[in-house]
């Protein structure tokens, strides 16, 4: 197994944590503008992971070593009741989190497939940079 890194991460606003993890090739500037509305009602935190972006590069790159960095910076940051957003390789990743060890997740990720919202789809659409693509958006986990 691979030793946990400490990831990079930036904050926006306060409230009840939301945590943001870009897909493959991303980083957590992907997210700068959702996360910055997002920011108006919610702690978000946008993450890069591992071999991204300003976190650590290193050998080793699977959703098992993913899980584990996520885990390691939740509880640096003590969030807890966290509700994870993931894109592609990064909701695989928050999947992955949750199966192993998601006892600082708000809820589980739901089976149906449905995307779940804790507003309306209209306001979430709303958050998003304009010209961005609702099919690009996230998984809200």
């Amino acid at each position: 197994m691979a030793t946990p890194v400490e990831l990079a991460w930036t904050t926006f606003g306060s409230g009840r944590p939301i945590v943001i993890l870009h897909g493959l090739f991303g980083s957590k500037r992907n997210w700068r503008g959702i996360a910055q509305r997002l920011g108006e009602d919610y702690r978000v935190v946008t993450v890069d992971l591992r071999n991204h972006g300003e976190s650590p590069h290193t050998p080793d790159m699977d959703y098992a070593a993913m899980a584990a960095d996520i885990g390691g910076l939740l509880e640096h940051l003590e969030l807890d009741d966290v509700d994870l957003i993931g894109h592609s390789m990064g909701g695989k990743a928050a999947m992955t989190y949750a199966l192993s060890n998601g006892t600082r997740l708000g809820r589980a990720p739901q089976g149906s497939g449905k995307l779940r919202l804790r507003s309306t789809p209209r306001a979430f659409l709303r958050s998003m940079p304009r010209g961005a693509s609702p099919t690009a958006a996230s998984v809200w986990a």
